[in-house]
């Protein structure tokens, strides 16, 4: 049997100093320990867990080792799903160290948490982190332990593995595939011609869905978005940045991984080779110049021919303008019980709405309908959808959008000057793959009204 003790090794501090905060490296993937105990007890364990947390994110961020996920990983949650329990979300490589680890505290907290608890939850479970690129055991705990950024490899054992790679499993070599690059650049491609964006988490959630992948990390998207644009320089060197329209949900711009193209695109920027030209005031209006190129673009169909040897297939305009899936049979009974649930108590939502000035169904000028609508009582109208847990994640997103409209034009009905309106988007369960942040950039507010 395994020793766990003997397996459990110390972070020390930048000047060598251990601290009391332990972690382990299995197969690739660091596990590092939750706190317990008082310190200065006989029970305390890992007490210096949230400044060697700082610690580690920082190390990670000087290394070469990408983070590809975090979960939870403490007994008590392992009845939850791995997207349950994933902590690390698009963007969250944009955040600095300190920054990172006061988001993960908030989301660590909530894992596993009743909606029902008035307690915090604590933010100091058992966490799991994994890893794209060169994750050898010895190299993380290198890294991680003793904060080494220079390359060790050489000092190492070189280590090759030789893989089957069958169709399906998540490697680089399969995300580089045109299992992968040819499903995203029609997508991409269709979603150029429609003049909108994809988000990260919307390609992953494809590609898992529609394509045979398992789960894929948010940071190993770019290895299929970089493929995608270098089959497509390799037949015509001055075509569109296609990959400029993948973007983070929160920011609605595509991540550093673009700069070297967009570096190459227009020289003499020099900003778009540091480490963080994603951040740097020309990133915007850079992007948006070459989207303008990208949508203006009319040889997509020839170019995907030249590239991939056959024409783009034909995709369902419903996917593309929000629709999803859509369902056969009218409002579902999940659907109407939360709308009357919402109508019948609108404090659920927002706190002071009062169910006398509440109403289902209401029909704006523009031909849509809105779930619910309230006043509060500072004159402020409150416009709800409610979406059910049948409501897939291509539903979730139409009713992100369905908030925009309707504010919108509730706003434009209103006879007074700059009238005070909200929109809601109210779910039986947490938004996920990007959604939260979607919904946070675009200005609709979210409620998760679990089921009776």
């Amino acid at each position: 049997m395994r020793n766990l003790k003997k397996s459990r090794l110390e972070i020390h501090s930048d000047s060598g100093e251990k601290m009391n905060a332990h972690f382990e490296v299995r197969e690739g993937e660091l596990i590092f320990f939750s706190r317990g105990g008082a310190k200065g007890t006989p029970t305390e364990q890992n007490t210096d867990y949230s400044p060697a947390l700082l610690l580690l994110l920082k190390r990670l961020e000087k290394s070469e080792l990408n983070i590809a996920g975090i979960w939870v990983d403490s007994s008590r949650v392992q009845g939850l799903s791995m997207e349950e329990r994933s902590i690390f979300h698009d963007g969250d490589l944009e955040r600095s160290p300190a920054e990172l680890r006061t988001e993960l505290f908030r989301r660590i907290a909530s894992v596993g948490r009743s909606p029902t608890s008035k307690s915090r939850g604590n933010p100091t479970k058992r966490l799991r982190f994994a890893f794209s690129g060169n994750a050898f055991d010895e190299r993380i705990k290198q890294i991680a332990g003793r904060g080494v950024t220079d390359d060790i490899s050489a000092g190492l054992e070189k280590r090759v593995q030789v893989e089957a790679n069958p169709k399906g499993t998540v490697t680089q070599k399969n995300l580089e595939s045109e299992q992968a690059t040819g499903p995203l650049t029609e997508w991409l491609i269709h979603t150029a011609k429609s003049r909108r964006t994809m988000t990260y988490g919307e390609a992953k959630r494809r590609l898992e869905d529609n394509c045979g992948f398992g789960t894929i990390f948010n940071t190993q998207i770019s290895w299929a978005a970089n493929a995608v644009i270098e089959r497509i320089l390799h037949y015509d060197s001055d075509a569109p940045l296609l990959n400029v329209l993948l973007v983070y949900a929160n920011t609605g711009l595509p991540g550093r991984g673009a700069a070297p193209y967009l570096d190459k695109r227009y020289p003499g920027r020099s900003w778009l080779r540091k480490k963080d030209a994603d951040k740097d005031a020309g990133w915007r209006d850079l992007v948006e110049k070459e989207a303008s190129r990208v949508y203006g673009y009319t040889r997509w169909n020839e170019l995907y021919l030249s590239v991939y040897g056959r024409s783009p297939s034909a995709v369902d305009d419903s996917v593309y303008k929000g629709g999803g899936i859509h369902r056969i049979g009218g409002e579902g009974e999940n659907h109407k019980a939360l709308k009357l649930r919402v109508k019948q108590e609108p404090s659920l939502v927002r706190r002071g709405l009062r169910s006398e000035e509440t109403r289902a169904e209401v029909e704006l000028l523009s031909g849509d309908r809105v779930d619910v609508v309230s006043v509060a009582r500072d004159g402020t109208t409150v416009a709800i959808e409610v979406k059910s847990r049948n409501s897939d994640w291509h539903d979730l997103r139409r009713g992100v959008y369905q908030c925009v409209k309707y504010r919108a034009v509730i706003a434009a009905e209103d006879m007074r000057q700059n009238p005070k309106v909200e929109s809601w988007l109210v779910t039986e369960e947490r938004l996920t793959g990007g959604l939260s942040e979607l919904a946070c950039r675009l200005g609709v507010r979210t409620r998760v009204i679990p089921p009776e």
